[in-house]
């Protein structure tokens, strides 16, 4: 609207046919929605979800299928990959009930919106009116919570066909942050899984501002996070992912299964098996650090806003006052292997002193000892300028979750009955709901720095 405004309206048909949807209310099959910015980790945080109940449970969970519905139709099978497959299997685009993203970028420009309204996109269905259109006017806050299950049965009749519609667990991914929709219109027990990634390591958006964007979206999402708008979440960073796997999947882990016990009144035995490959250690392998490496084009990007003062000194007051929340940290690439190679980097000076770690000769064999001479000591301050960016080792933990008294009992049950560690202590945060004087900081910045 005169591209100041961002305007949306969710309408169905006539309740006399909206109303016909199967109603889906159960509490014997849970929904669980992965959430976050483009190239920030979705896609590989439903892999992991995916994957760990499977383990435990050979189908327990499903994953959207472009293909599903048309696997057994006889048709020749690159066919039907042609015609029907859909890029990375998101349920955006297997249903016309709220506005895609690309339709949302696409309005965006057509409106010439103002830039300062660009994290709208990212959570735009949760500023959208939900209406059916022979809904009576005469008593609208009386209809909107039968319209929003209505819109709820509505959604799942149209997804339902791309899983596996027997699965205890059906999970959804889409790269945006619609959370507070999604959660309005839940017809059975629902957990939102949120990833936050650095915004310029990845620069979902591909513009010198990602930064604003990135504040912009992410100070709504925390506020309903910590506002209680949100029954049942975790929110993890894409880079304690890669870092601490097995870790952070073991939390999300205990924190669906509690929630499930919650919301969804069943419990099921826990039989958690960790996955191979990412290390579970302090000190992770550098070949999977080399996910934290910012892609050319997003280094380009972060150069450009350094040149340009305010997005400079945005991302600096990011970097000082609100990153250290998410434990973001500078890696040095000193031995973060790429493509198969180990690239060496001269630190100079900054590389010395207490940035290095030493191993011990009766620790370690000589094998170990000279791995770990190579590698040193990774992680450093964190830095505005381009690089890659992980999580100090006392973030490798779920970042904020609506489980926290769980978890905090949990972690100490893993600590083998003696004191929470330090870490949790000094972050005392971690793992609860978003602190108050972040989202201060966030909602300061997002004043001080106004477009």
């Amino acid at each position: 609207e005169k591209g100041k405004n961002v305007q949306c309206h969710i309408t169905l048909p006539a309740k006399s046919s909206a109303k016909n949807a199967t109603n889906y209310s159960t509490k014997n099959q849970c929904m669980i929605h992965v959430h976050g910015l483009h190239h920030t980790g979705t896609g590989f945080a439903r892999e992991l979800i995916h994957d760990a109940f499977n383990e435990r449970h050979p189908q327990s969970a499903s994953v959207q299928d472009s293909l599903l519905p048309y696997r057994e139709s006889g048709l020749d099978y690159a066919k039907i990959y042609n015609q029907y497959h859909v890029s990375e299997d998101e349920g955006q685009h297997f249903q016309t009930v709220y506005p895609s993203f690309k339709y949302r970028v696409r309005e965006f420009k057509r409106t010439k919106s103002a830039m300062d309204n660009a994290g709208n996109l990212v959570y735009m269905a949760d500023l959208c009116k939900m209406e059916v259109t022979d809904s009576p006017n005469s008593n609208p806050e009386k209809e909107l919570g039968a319209n929003k299950k209505i819109i709820g049965n509505y959604l799942l009749q149209q997804w339902m066909p791309y899983w596996n519609s027997s699965s205890p667990y059906l999970v959804q991914k889409t790269p945006t942050l619609d959370v507070n929709f999604l959660e309005s219109v839940k017809v059975m027990p629902t957990f939102h899984l949120i990833v936050v990634r650095h915004p310029m390591t990845s620069n979902s958006f591909g513009v010198t501002r990602a930064a604003w964007v990135w504040l912009d979206a992410w100070t709504h999402t925390l506020e309903m996070l910590a506002d209680g708008k949100i029954e049942w979440f975790a929110v993890v960073t894409y880079e304690s992912l890669v870092q601490y796997q097995d870790r952070v999947v073991e939390e999300l882990m205990e924190v669906i299964e509690n929630g499930r016990a919650k919301y969804g009144h069943l419990r099921q035995t826990r039989q958690l098996h960790l996955h191979s490959g990412v290390t579970q250690n302090d000190d992770p392998d550098s070949s999977t650090l080399s996910y934290l490496v910012p892609k050319e084009r997003s280094i380009e990007l972060w150069l450009k806003c350094l040149d340009n003062e305010r997005c400079r000194s945005l991302l600096d007051d990011l970097t000082s006052s609100v990153f250290p929340y998410f434990g973001y940290t500078s890696v040095d690439d000193v031995l973060i292997e790429k493509d198969d190679e180990e690239v060496e980097v001269d630190l100079g000076e900054e590389g010395g002193g207490d940035d290095f770690e030493e191993s011990s000769d009766e620790d370690h064999g000589d094998d170990k000892r000279n791995a770990k001479n190579r590698r040193r000591k990774l992680f450093l301050d964190l830095s505005s300028s381009p690089g890659p960016v992980g999580v100090a080792k006392e973030f490798g933990h779920v970042l904020f979750s609506s489980e926290g008294a769980m978890l905090e009992k949990f972690r100490a049950n893993k600590s083998g009955g003696n004191d929470i560690d330090e870490e949790f202590v000094a972050h005392n945060y971690l793992g609860d709901l978003p602190p108050t004087e972040l989202l201060q900081r966030m909602r300061g910045l997002m004043k001080k720095h106004a477009y």
